[in-house]
């Protein structure tokens, strides 16, 4: 990282900017997403990378500007980058809620992209990046969509929105299917990212029309979708023999982490609620076998939590305030008293932080975790977005 990061800041001091340097930043870029980096010099961001690959006109190619010479193999290398570029900008779209830094005209490339990065033959190495540029224009627009102001967001427009991703992703899942009977298969760590990068514009989406839900039930559909992608999302947490997934869950810190957190506490919202407003309904075999699946979904998300204090990660509260969640959610189910299981849940969560903890030799005086603010949440009439924001304070 740190040779890495020095190669490019004597690369813009000499001020060269060529296709290396922009793959070796978005590497850099990468590498910082997924793993906790503290030393390097250069702090690299999506946008940078943008102007970077702005400043050296990567989105013109031949088929665009007939008079510009550039070499196939040139031209298909440059169509790629241009295309990671893209797609690590409108991430960190959604990761800061600004709008996208790129206009639509940048995707005239798409048909060009989708020629040159071909999921078909005898590799599929192409195809993660092939499916995601199909869904780009799409998710580019549910990017402003999202990040615009409030009052100007029409609901008509987010459900036309929302169809126009499903019917896409529909036909990426097609092309997934397809590829299975190839020589070398699509892998669990390529189709999980896939899944889990492009659905967390749908759940952004629906989301702010799901928490409404409970008072507007013309909203339900988007809470059905919020509730189906986030056990789609948390679904990608199953041992499926492939590690590398759960590694970069293990030691992301954005992205990955904050996805499979939202998705955790949007259904332990819809646990919760259910059972405090529907508790006739809840009783039903079929109602309880939904249930059993969200909190097996949930209890996952638990396994990976513990694992990421393991792995050096010191936030605790997540995990404990899932706990309780649960342990919550256990209690209404039983008819038991809801104090004593949150309390047991509260006791046991913070023995199993403290001991992960004790082993990487952080707990030292002031850094025990408050959890007065996370105990008395459980049980209040909470949104899942208001649990969201109590992590962080």
């Amino acid at each position: 990282m740190d040779a890495a990061s020095s190669w490019l800041d004597r690369h813009r001091e000499r001020a060269q900017v060529d296709t290396e340097s922009i793959r070796t930043y978005c590497l850099l870029l990468l590498a910082q997403q997924v793993g906790k980096f503290k030393t390097i010099s250069l702090k690299p961001s999506a946008g940078s990378a943008l102007e970077m690959a702005t400043q050296m006109d990567l989105r013109v190619d031949s088929e665009t500007s007939p008079s510009v010479h550039i070499p196939t193999d040139d031209q298909d290398a440059r169509r790629r980058l241009w295309a990671a570029v893209l797609e690590l900008n409108v991430q960190e779209s959604m990761n800061s809620g600004y709008a996208p830094a790129f206009a639509s005209n940048d995707l005239d490339t798409g048909d060009s992209l989708s020629t040159a990065i071909k999921p078909w033959g005898e590799s599929t190495q192409n195809l993660f990046q092939f499916l995601l540029m199909k869904t780009m224009p799409v998710r580019w627009r549910i990017a402003r969509y999202i990040n615009s102001q409030y009052d100007q967001r029409s609901l008509d427009e987010g459900m036309s929105l929302s169809q126009e991703l499903m019917a896409t992703l529909h036909e990426c899942h097609k092309y997934i299917e397809s590829s299975r009977m190839s020589c070398t298969p699509p892998t669990g760590f390529q189709t999980k990212c896939f899944d889990l990068l492009s659905h967390r514009f749908l759940f952004a989406l629906h989301q702010p029309f799901a928490v409404q839900a409970t008072r507007n039930p013309s909203l339900y559909y988007s809470r059905k979708v919020c509730r189906n992608t986030s056990l789609l999302l948390l679904s990608t947490l199953s041992d499926s023999g492939d590690d590398d997934f759960r590694r970069l869950c293990l030691s992301g810190p954005g992205t990955f982490s904050d996805v499979l957190r939202k998705s955790a506490l949007y259904i332990c919202d819809e646990l919760t609620y259910g059972l405090q407003t529907d508790l006739p309904l809840s009783r039903n075999p079929a109602s309880m076998l939904v249930q059993k699946e969200m909190q097996k979904a949930v209890a996952k998300y638990l396994d990976l939590t513990l694992l990421r204090i393991e792995g050096g990660n010191t936030g605790t509260k997540c995990h404990i305030l899932v706990s309780c969640l649960l342990a919550y959610v256990d209690a209404l189910q039983a008819e038991a008293s809801v104090q004593e299981r949150v309390s047991m849940a509260l006791e046991t969560s913070l023995g199993d932080c403290y001991t992960r903890l004790k082993s990487l030799d952080f707990v030292q005086a002031g850094n025990h975790t408050s959890t007065q603010h996370v105990s008395k949440s459980v049980g209040d009439q909470h949104e899942y977005w208001q649990w969201d924001s109590l992590i962080y304070h």
